[in-house]
């Protein structure tokens, strides 16, 4: 990175941060032109970290529940719904699912067993009929 401002190829709509190497520093600007001035030593551990989910929040409070006691069922997973959700075991038979949205959800077809566009789940989803009165 030079002395010209970047942005992520990720970016998507235009609120997204820009980034340039200026000496030994790393200079970021939002949308309205705000800068912070890092170490390019900082700079690098912050994108490191981002690379490896740390700053998630669906990782974080995953990682916060695993430490007060619950356990990790699913690590926390994109699904085809652009989210991302991890599944845990709480204290006294709590079930917990957490999750973030990522985005919109893309264009692929639905997963199999999943509800069909009309709305109405497949048999085999449909909860059973309970006693009526």
């Amino acid at each position: 990175m030079e002395n010209i401002w970047r942005t992520s190829t990720k970016c998507e709509g235009g609120q997204c941060v820009k980034a340039r190497r200026v000496d030994d520093d790393v200079q970021v600007r939002d949308a309205e032109a705000t800068e912070l001035t890092f170490s390019a030593a900082a700079w690098e551990q912050f994108v490191e970290g981002v690379k490896n989910g740390e700053f998630d929040r669906e990782t974080a409070v995953t990682a916060d529940l695993r430490q007060a006691g619950a356990f990790v069922i699913a690590e926390p997973t994109t699904t085809p719904w652009n989210s991302l959700n991890a599944r845990l075991d709480g204290p006294a038979g709590l079930h917990l699912t957490v999750f973030q949205e990522l985005g919109p959800a893309s264009d692929e077809a639905p997963v199999s067993g999943t509800a069909p566009e009309s709305g109405t789940a497949p048999e085999s989803d449909k909860a059973p009929e309970r006693g009526g009165s």
